[in-house]
């Protein structure tokens, strides 16, 4: 999608109006890089700082289809263990398969990077309707989010 069409055909989302549309709870929120105390399972957003501006020109050619201008939030993720699995993302080396892979193209993102997250039972299907409420508000996935979600397994 163009920056034209984001701009013109949708509206950026906060964090607090994507967790209030997926009837969720901000549990808490955090600087790139800092530990979380929470260790249950949930959603975790993660969002730009400085309104929204990280130098583009540092990423390569074939990301920047994928930025949506305007936007904040650049990944949502979920978690059987919140705290455990961000500090896999922190510690996460553009290009390596281990130990986070999901979302690694923001850690290409030269800006100061926020995290929130939310307790949520069933992680899956609450990361399921984030990016169904992104998606459909924005017009595309968030940068770092290359695919939906893993499907959901039939028992859960």
């Amino acid at each position: 999608m163009s920056e034209e069409a984001n701009s013109d055909n949708m509206k950026a989302l906060s964090v607090a109006e994507l967790l209030k549309e997926a009837d969720l709870s901000l549990g808490g929120s955090s600087k790139w890089s800092d530990q979380i105390p929470e260790r249950s399972s949930g959603i975790y957003i993660i969002t730009i700082a400085d309104q929204l501006t990280p130098p583009l020109t540092a990423l390569p050619e074939s990301l920047r289809h994928r930025w949506n201008p305007g936007e904040e939030i650049v990944y949502i993720g979920r978690s059987v263990n919140l705290r455990r699995r961000l500090s896999q993302f922190y510690r996460h080396i553009h290009g390596h398969s281990r130990p986070h892979r999901g979302g690694e193209d923001i850690t290409l993102l030269g800006c100061q990077k926020y995290v929130f997250w939310a307790r949520a039972s069933n992680h899956a299907a609450a990361e399921r309707r984030l990016l169904e409420i992104f998606k459909s508000g924005v017009g595309q996935m968030p940068f770092g989010n290359r695919v939906r979600s893993a499907r959901l397994h039939s028992t859960q």
